[in-house]
């Protein structure tokens, strides 16, 4: 997970992903990286409390 500062929380870079790429924070929200996502699968009084990891599972 790409990040600017060892002391980034998970929170802090997805917050920092959607305001570069101009989305609205939301539930269901993804971040697209090589070979997996981000998603907020919940958010509670404004702050990200879960966050999945999505990977891409590619067949050979």
């Amino acid at each position: 997970i790409p990040f600017d500062d060892k002391d980034e929380t998970l929170e802090d870079i997805v917050l920092r992903e959607i305001e570069a790429r101009n989305l609205e924070i939301g539930t269901g929200v993804c971040i697209y990286y090589p070979g997996f996502a981000l998603r907020i699968a919940k958010i509670k009084n404004n702050v990200i409390t879960r966050v999945e990891v999505i990977r891409s599972i590619k067949k050979k």
